[in-house]
């Protein structure tokens, strides 16, 4: 039995003489600048730049066409726009906007949602009829007013992400690996087939995770290796199982944040099931650290579920992080159903 599907939303009513439209290619630096005041207007430190928008609406799950909006002012400046990701998760699109700082927010926010929730609607017919049906997205926790806003338009708290970070004040100690183990560097491409099946199994009891075929898979991350400027495999650790030679755990980084040249970024700590609270984890990042010191890049940062069911959080506690911005994720369930995303 199919659920009833809840299409109501506030109506999006811009001011006078504003007017909004697809997003294009030629729109990346406006809008770069945009995010860039919206984020420092937060008492955030991301700096984003025309290559890091470009390389975001370039991604192959993103059709810029027809999955973004931008708002315009009298004068014809962009001052606020949304992106709406649905490819790999269509009963959860996701929602990413930022809005000029001299703007109205409410204002803007409401008129962004609205369009928003209707072209999330377009995603259904790739879901399944007994699928719950949710859009998603993300806001700065401690701002209060702003999150208490987006809830009275129908959206509900589901989950807390923390920023954390580390400034390194000397070399820091690396942690031996147990004996039997062995780490090396990533080997691009003839490892990435390997890499992504690891990656997946040490995520499937995350929250968020949905399955999807490898080739999918496979094409995501050779996007987001080759379109990197910065990519490094040698930051790029790898942790195997000297006796059967399968990856145990992995550690993937960047020698700069994205969106911040004067820090180091973390993507990805994970370690299989199997091999879980042998400290391969903490000798990684320990590695990570040192490598990152040994290049002058003293203060490394990451994102980590709060509630993480592996206890990331706590792990990276130990090793001298702390948390700097925590994020919420707000929901708004427009059908019941059956959720197949891993609640975590």
């Amino acid at each position: 039995m199919t659920s009833e599907l809840s299409t109501h939303t506030d109506s999006g009513v811009l001011p006078a003489g504003y007017t909004q439209r697809s997003a294009a290619l030629s729109d990346a630096e406006a809008v770069a600048q945009l995010y860039t005041a919206a984020s420092r207007a937060r008492g955030e430190s991301e700096i984003f730049s025309e290559e890091i928008i470009v390389k975001r609406w370039q991604n192959p799950a993103c059709d810029l066409a027809t999955s973004s909006q931008v708002i315009l002012n009298p004068q014809g400046e962009i001052v606020a726009c949304l992106s709406l990701w649905d490819e790999l998760n269509p009963t959860h699109p996701w929602m990413e906007w930022e809005i000029l700082p001299s703007e109205d927010w409410q204002v803007m926010t409401r008129a962004l949602i609205a369009w928003g929730e209707q072209r999330s609607l377009q995603t259904l017919s790739h879901c399944q009829p007994d699928e719950r049906f949710s859009p998603m997205m993300g806001y700065n926790a401690a701002l209060l007013d702003n999150v208490a806003f987006i809830e009275s338009l129908g959206y509900q708290r589901v989950r807390y992400f923390y920023r954390m970070a580390i400034t390194l004040q000397e070399m820091p100690t690396v942690q031996t690996l147990p004996e039997g183990f062995t780490l090396k560097t990533f080997d691009y491409p003839a490892g990435l087939e390997a890499l992504v099946i690891a990656r997946e199994e040490m995520w499937q009891d995350h929250y968020a995770h949905t399955p999807h075929p490898l080739h999918e898979l496979l094409d995501g991350w050779k996007y987001g290796i080759e379109m990197d400027a910065k990519f490094d495999a040698s930051l790029w650790f790898i942790v195997t199982d000297d006796a059967t030679g399968e990856i145990a755990g992995i550690a993937l980084s960047r020698i700069e944040d994205p969106t911040n040249a004067e820090q180091g970024y973390i993507h990805v700590v994970g370690v299989r099931r199997a091999y879980r609270k042998q400290g391969l984890a903490q000798a990684m990042l320990t590695r990570l650290f040192a490598e990152f010191w040994n290049r002058s890049q003293k203060t490394i940062c990451l994102g980590v579920d709060a509630s993480s069911p592996t206890g990331a959080t706590r792990l990276y506690e130990r090793v001298g992080m702390s948390p700097i911005r925590q994020d919420v994720f707000l929901e708004k369930e427009m059908r019941s159903g059956v959720e197949r995303m891993n609640a975590g």
